[in-house]
């Protein structure tokens, strides 16, 4: 199952396409952008990364997940097709379940 969620993400080649597209990241500095958590997501859906809290912590940031407004120029400009906005919105998701204390959720 964290195999399956993680696979279309891992494909990023890392083009940096979706973090130009990206509105939120022309207005806020802090941002971490579409990018940098869709590869977070590839990570905390890896069962060999051992530290997937703090790539959570990270991802929960000030710059983080929650400041994504899910427009989908991300997943619009992407070059082959994948969807950051996907990705972060499982780390949203990912986030909440880490803050009520089910870390394996």
């Amino acid at each position: 199952k964290q195999r399956k969620a993680a696979n279309a993400a891992i494909e990023c080649i890392n083009c940096g396409v979706c973090y130009a597209a990206c509105d939120v990241v022309r207005w806020n500095d802090d941002y971490l952008g579409p990018a940098a958590l869709n590869r977070a997501w590839s990570l905390v859906n890896d069962v060999r990364h051992n530290r997937k809290q703090d790539t959570i912590a990270a991802a929960m940031g000030a710059g983080g997940c929650g400041n994504c407004h899910s427009q989908g120029n991300c997943m619009t400009a992407c070059p082959i097709g994948l969807s950051p906005t996907r990705s972060i919105a499982g780390l949203k998701q990912m986030s909440l379940m880490s803050l009520m204390g089910k870390r394996d959720a």
